[in-house]
């Protein structure tokens, strides 16, 4: 017998790897894949924090937390003090690049 509601993994495949090109387009416009939740493309924004939520709930499919990797996505942005200033967006996406630069040469 057929569980209740059973979805096609195949069309929410699709509907994540369409995300995942968005977030690589948010990445050229902004150098960046800190996506806040306050940002103009409120879809863009809710997706990326349930993402968010699913992978420390630990409910994030290892092949999804992989896609997002390789597109930069930042899992959580922590305000930390340095020289009694925040970083900022930027300052964080600056770390993140230098970090993805290493990566990949790994």
């Amino acid at each position: 017998m057929k569980p209740r509601n059973e979805v096609s993994t195949a069309a929410h495949d699709k509907s994540f790897h369409k995300m995942v090109e968005r977030v690589v387009l948010y990445y050229g416009k902004h150098g960046h894949v800190y996506i806040p939740c306050k940002y103009e493309d409120k879809e863009l924004a809710t997706w990326s924090s349930n993402r968010r939520s699913e992978k420390a709930r630990g409910e994030l499919k290892a092949y999804r937390i992989e896609a997002l990797q390789k597109a930069s996505f930042v899992w959580e942005f922590k305000r930390a003090k340095t020289n009694d200033s925040l970083i900022t967006p930027p300052q964080l996406a600056r770390a993140v690049s230098n970090t993805k630069e290493i990566i990949i040469r790994n």
